[in-house]
């Protein structure tokens, strides 16, 4: 497959594709930073502070507000009583809800909770903003900044985000800089994939959860994304070699080298697809998506866009079908996680291959 003319003249998330194809009617707009930039973003100047029950003291009545931990005092905040109270099982309504209506009876239940224990807390505090977190002094913390600064060096710093989320979750999907190796496909008419990781963590305040890793696959013609991830493709902080957060990220950097190993071969097989003819494209695409758990409100949107991508046959490449299935990740008015799980779909159309019978499509093997 020739690479050979790969180059940057083309933008993660650009118009790259003819306007005019009526295939490609959305486009996945550019986050518009660095892998790089945003690691750099991502780390909010927090520090980690260990201290006892005992230790810590909420001050909010009478004085000026304040947590005073381990004898320093920090900016008294909502979000400091919401972390603070989830640790000690104060539900995150009733916590805001003392804070904003009750704050003698806040200040007096949090200090009861915590005076009483004798446990070591790991506390991450901000000068300016108050408590950020809280979390048993045994329990790993590995800050988002931390994580995309190991992609940023696995994949480049220069490299391009092509999406971006934090709140009670931690997305980011980031394609690597140009190279033979990441960025491939079919140079001499364009159409190139670059290769990209994605990453999707849940996030609390008070306990780790390990981030779930994929490989993600940007095709640049089309602004189409698509994620090939695996059950394995994890650093579970319980493993027995795991004991600092050092051990993690070095845990993490080497499954990152070795899920980049096998993206060649992904993207392609994903090119080699153009070469799968499917003889009915809709019973494919009914049969194929329910297997990988598209609803039946989804997998009816992509048969009724079918007209566009058959050719006068009616049939289609397995290619374009999976293509047709990455790029409605893209569409505006979907529901709740409809585009992450259009883009695992695509990926696993291109990594799990099966016999079929060619009339109905059941899975023959």
């Amino acid at each position: 497959m020739d690479t050979s003319t790969v180059t940057a003249d083309v933008e993660i998330g650009g118009d790259t594709g003819d306007d005019h194809d009526p295939r490609y009617p959305h486009r996945r707009k550019a986050f518009g930073m660095t892998i790089g930039k945003l690691a750099d973003t991502l780390d909010d100047g927090a520090i980690t502070v260990r201290a006892t029950g005992d230790q810590i003291t909420v001050r909010q009545v009478n004085d000026s507000p304040a947590f005073v931990i381990d004898g320093k005092e920090y900016p008294s905040t909502m979000r400091g009583w919401q972390v603070l109270g989830e640790r000690v099982g104060i539900p995150e309504a009733l916590a805001t809800q003392l804070w904003d209506q009750y704050p003698a009876e806040g200040e007096s239940l949090l200090n009861t909770l915590y005076h009483g224990s004798t446990s070591t807390h790991a506390i991450r505090v901000h000068p300016d903003f108050g408590v950020r977190d809280i979390r048993p002094a045994t329990t790993l913390y590995i800050p988002p900044s931390a994580i995309a600064g190991v992609l940023a060096e696995r994949l480049g710093a220069d490299g391009e985000v092509s999406s971006f989320s934090i709140d009670r979750n931690f997305l980011l999907d980031v394609v690597s800089p140009v190279s033979p190796e990441r960025w491939r496909g079919d140079a001499a008419v364009g159409d190139i994939t670059a290769t990209g990781l994605t990453i999707s963590q849940k996030l609390s305040p008070t306990q780790f959860h390990a981030p779930k890793v994929g490989l993600y696959f940007h095709r640049l013609i089309c602004t189409n994304g698509m994620i090939v991830r695996r059950p394995e493709d994890k650093v579970d902080a319980r493993m027995t070699e795991i004991e600092t957060a050092s051990d993690w990220l070095a845990a993490f950097d080497g499954l990152v080298n070795e899920m980049l190993g096998r993206s060649e071969h992904i993207i392609d097989s994903f090119y080699d697809m153009r070469n799968e003819k499917i003889a009915n494209p809709a019973q494919w695409l009914r049969r194929v998506g329910r297997e990988l758990g598209l609803s039946d409100r989804i997998i009816l949107r992509l048969t009724d866009a079918l007209v566009e991508w058959v050719d006068d046959r009616g049939e289609a490449t397995a290619f374009d079908l999976v293509n047709l299935v990455t790029h409605f990740a893209n569409a505006p008015g979907g529901r709740g996680d409809d585009s992450r799980r259009l883009m695992l779909v695509g990926g696993a159309m291109v990594t799990e291959h099966h016999i079929r019978c060619s009339t109905c499509q059941s899975r023959l093997d």
